[in-house]
């Protein structure tokens, strides 16, 4: 290889979600040079936290949420390499169930899932501990990358960001939704058939969800009786749970809301307004005196939501076909989101399992290219 053939890197990884930012650590570790890009303003994907403004203190989870370690094999295996402990869900008292905005809410207990933890930090303490791996200048942000295509040895990616606008790599680990990447990066050899059947049809888990997250001084609902259980026919909120800090030092409630995106839209103006009216007839007075309500709706991020997931219903996606998780473009394209794990599909558990093993296909390829002594197109 000339001077002038030499890739930008041996990997370019896209997305700096949970799946993306494994692939990167395991690649480094492995000793090649790696690079990642990622079309947003911060990395995490969809893992987000809420931090306090006053010191950055972690407050809660605008993503997902829970981990089953005693289930979840990789997760724990990960979460012990990553020096990362976690607590059980709080789910003690009784949980509240709403039929009708005008009569009275009732009381029930209800069945826990056993094994459900919490994360201390949030899942975003997965991203921080990856972050930290990565060499400095490694990341690279607010760069959503628009073509990919072979590039003599290696790929040529074109990119949205003026002062990055091409990087060459001998591979890239696409870390992105399926149908995002199928949607919104034109590919200049096009995707065989199958391997686009399988990332159109592939919901992406909770895209089309929005989370809410209301802070109190303390959790007042549990002096109660209460578990901050909400099971609700009308909403907006439709499923709601305890989100307080391990030591109840701070109060917190998070919930799905279960009403469409379209209608969360059209009620924007108003929705606060119907989500602390809702937490007060449900859990009491003290309910409307949040410190701070903070709802992400993650249907309105391009990056996560794509157009074919919001005109589908929601679904939780399975193993997705053995070709998403093969290498393509002669061995120098891979795929690596929670979706296309053989576990726990969609979940933490899955952006973990779905990092590493698209890392270990990319050494295993190059170590094939590199007896072979070239790479084929």
């Amino acid at each position: 290889m000339t001077i002038e053939d030499k890739n930008d890197h041996d990997v370019v990884v896209v997305g700096a979600g949970l799946a993306g930012l494994t692939a990167a650590v395991e690649l480094i570790n492995a000793g090649l040079s790696v690079s990642v890009v990622e079309a947003s303003k911060r990395a995490g994907g969809r893992i987000h936290a809420l931090r306090d403004q006053a010191d950055n203190a972690y407050l809660a989870d605008l993503g997902p949420t829970w981990v089953w370690p005693q289930f979840q094999p990789i997760a724990a295996a990960w979460l012990d390499r990553l020096g990362v402990e976690t607590f059980e869900q709080f789910d003690d008292g009784d949980a509240v169930l709403e039929y009708s905005a005008t009569t009275p809410v009732q009381r029930q207990r209800l069945p826990g899932q056993y094994g459900i933890r919490r994360i201390v930090g949030g899942p975003q303490k997965l991203i921080d501990q990856l972050l930290a791996q990565l060499p400095s200048g490694a990341l690279t942000t607010n760069t959503a990358v628009e073509e990919i295509r072979p590039y003599k040895k290696g790929v040529l990616l074109t990119t949205n960001n003026p002062d990055l606008p091409e990087m060459t790599a001998g591979q890239v680990v696409v870390a992105t939704p399926l149908r995002v990447a199928a949607e919104r990066i034109k590919w200049s050899v096009p995707l065989e058939d199958q391997l686009k059947t399988v990332m159109q049809s592939t919901p992406t888990w909770m895209s089309t969800h929005a989370k809410v997250v209301a802070i109190y001084d303390r959790p007042f609902w549990r002096e109660d009786g209460l578990s901050g259980r909400i099971a609700s026919s009308i909403g907006p909120i439709v499923e709601a749970h305890d989100h307080s800090g391990p030591d109840g030092s701070y109060g917190a409630i998070f919930g799905f809301l279960g009403w469409s995106h379209e209608l969360r839209q059209s009620r924007r103006e108003q929705l606060e307004h119907d989500i602390r009216q809702q937490l007060i007839h449900c859990l009491g007075a003290k309910a409307g005196s949040f410190n701070k309500l903070v709802i992400e709706d993650w249907a309105a991020n391009p990056y996560i939501c794509s157009a074919k997931d919001l005109a589908a219903e929601p679904a939780h996606p399975i193993v997705a076909a053995d070709i998403i998780r093969a290498a393509h473009f002669g061995g120098r394209v891979f795929f690596a989101v929670a979706e296309t794990a053989t576990q726990s599909p969609g979940l933490i558990e899955g952006a973990l399992q779905a990092g590493s093993a698209s890392a270990a296909a990319v050494l295993a390829t190059s170590k094939a290219s590199a007896i072979d002594g070239h790479q084929k197109y």
